[in-house]
């Protein structure tokens, strides 16, 4: 088919039979859209105050070429943030998640119409989905933190791109958010499973404070034994894969871990990735998802027991520990001091343990007479 033919004095116009038409672009797509008309000077009219605009379906809230604004925009935005550095490309991804989410939940197609309202209400809406399928597994309330991270991460998007909303100021809390979980039950959630993959989950967790997406995608090559290290890199020169923080950083192993390690995987240097080192990252969030293996041994042994929970355990004694600088901290787990600051290192209550875990760290090897093999009390904190 030809191309119309363009119109000198008014660029787009075209006549297609006995109407005119108007041909232009808006958000990266091209629109052609009817003036209804079959007068020049009124085809004129119309079209300088049409000229830009998307033009949506009234059914599906699309534009012409398939997609929505929300979605140009998404991408346009997951892009820039990306190039610039702003987020790292992980995270980047995790913002399309919630966006796209939200969209899906709240039935909003144009970023325009995200407010502080919707936000509110896409917020209950995903507390009270989340809540009833985590009941029918037991797992009532884990989903406030997950209502709380997506409606956050919309409302950043939002605001990212110059919209004035805020977030429900009471969302709850979830009592897994600042859950620590003592050395004497970590020892015993570690040792009290004969599945490799689960004392695998748990020892990166508790004993090195990695991130869940960081356990699914960590390969051999990050262990350096010889150091001491545990080194995550950005970006993974294999996968390409990038962690959320956006930089690398090295974690100390400890040693209990690194006999562990050496023992259970004869094949450790053929093994692409630790878990699974069959399967590939796909289109899924992770690579692999153990959340029903780790989520059923939680069940039965530890409800607080999350990917969460493990992390803040890690970071909360480290923060209280005197010996541990919050700069040495801020390396170790990817978190910015002023993050911290703010959940970590105000957690009084936690003190007296915290110190109390730290003090075998002085005791001598002969008295604590460790169980060969066993990751106990003094091994978990002997950095």
């Amino acid at each position: 088919m030809a191309r119309p033919s363009q119109n000198r004095h008014a660029p787009g116009i075209f006549l297609r039979g006995k109407t005119y038409w108007l041909r232009y672009s808006a958000a990266g797509e091209q629109i052609r859209v009817t003036l209804d008309t079959d007068d020049y000077g009124t085809a004129v009219a119309k079209a300088e105050e049409l000229r830009g605009r998307p033009v949506e379906s009234k059914k599906t809230g699309k534009i012409k070429g398939g997609r929505t604004l929300l979605q140009i925009e998404l991408e346009k935005y997951k892009a820039g943030k990306i190039a610039s550095g702003e987020l790292a490309k992980e995270f980047a991804e995790n913002v399309g998640y919630a966006v796209t989410n939200f969209s899906e939940v709240m039935g909003i197609t144009d970023p325009a119409k995200i407010t502080t309202d919707s936000l509110k209400a896409y917020f209950l809406e995903v507390k009270r989905q989340k809540t009833k399928k985590e009941t029918e597994a037991g797992m009532k309330t884990k989903s406030i933190a997950t209502a709380q991270t997506y409606t956050s991460r919309v409302k950043r998007f939002a605001t990212d791109l110059g919209f004035k909303v805020s977030v429900p100021r009471k969302m709850g809390e979830s009592p897994y958010r600042d859950v620590v979980i003592d050395p004497e039950t970590v020892s015993d959630l570690i040792n009290g499973t004969e599945d490799v993959e689960l004392q695998f989950i748990l020892q990166c967790g508790f004993l090195a404070g990695m991130r869940r997406q960081e356990i699914t995608m960590i390969r051999p090559s990050w262990f350096d034994f010889k150091r001491g290290f545990i080194k995550i890199p950005s970006p993974d020169l294999l996968t390409g894969w990038t962690p959320k923080s956006g930089r690398k950083r090295s974690i100390p192993l400890v040693p209990a871990f690194a006999e562990w390690l050496q023992e259970t995987f004869p094949d450790w240097k053929q093994r692409k990735f630790v878990l699974r080192p069959e399967k590939e990252k796909g289109r899924a969030k992770y690579r692999y998802d153990f959340r029903k293996k780790f989520e059923a041994y939680a069940r039965k042994n530890c409800p607080e027991l999350t990917p969460h929970t493990m992390r803040h355990t890690f970071a909360s004694i480290h923060a209280n520990n005197p010996k541990v600088t919050i700069a040495q901290l801020s390396a170790w787990t990817g978190d910015r001091i002023r993050t911290l600051e703010k959940h970590y290192l105000h957690m009084t209550a936690d003190a007296e343990k915290a110190a109390e875990s730290f003090a075998f760290i002085h005791t001598p090897p002969e008295v604590n007479e460790p169980h060969p093999g066993k990751v106990t009390r003094d091994k978990l904190i002997d950095y």
